[in-house]
């Protein structure tokens, strides 16, 4: 049995990635290695769908921030999780750096869904002339 339950969300580009694995070990380096963690990753789109119901559920909340930047879908949680009083954590992530911190940073942009969206695809598919070789062959995401 674990002592405590922990909820990481991140933007759905880096499930699965080095990024993610790299977070769910700080993590566990941070607030111990008795934890579970619960990642939208590995859920199903029920559970996913019913984010309100594990947030209440939960003891921490971790959000990650890339590039300065909480998606739509991070930003939400962290300000639902702060709404009921949970520890929040923040692990920002650059493409050389990290930074662990307590809370929702004031510093880091909250960006709307159609910025969501534009974000994503800038780092999916790359910008400018790399976007059309990014959209036909893919592009490795540096995240």
């Amino acid at each position: 049995m674990y002592e405590k339950k922990v909820y990481f969300i991140q933007p759905s580009i880096t499930y699965h990635s080095r990024t993610e694995r790299f977070c769910l070990n700080l993590i566990k380096s941070e607030l111990g290695e008795d934890i579970a963690i619960e990642n939208p990753a590995n859920l199903s789109m029920k559970r996913i769908k019913q984010w309100k119901e594990e947030i209440k559920e939960i003891d921490t909340v971790v959000g990650l921030a890339l590039e300065n930047k909480y998606t739509i879908s991070v930003w939400t949680v962290l300000e639902y999780a702060e709404s009921l009083k949970k520890p929040i954590y923040t692990i920002k992530v650059g493409e050389t750096t990290f930074k662990w911190d307590g809370g929702i940073l004031k510093d880091v942009e909250k960006l709307s869904l159609e910025e969501t969206r534009k974000f994503t695809r800038k780092i999916t598919l790359g910008d400018g002339k790399h976007m059309l070789k990014g959209l036909i062959f893919g592009k490795k995401s540096k995240y």
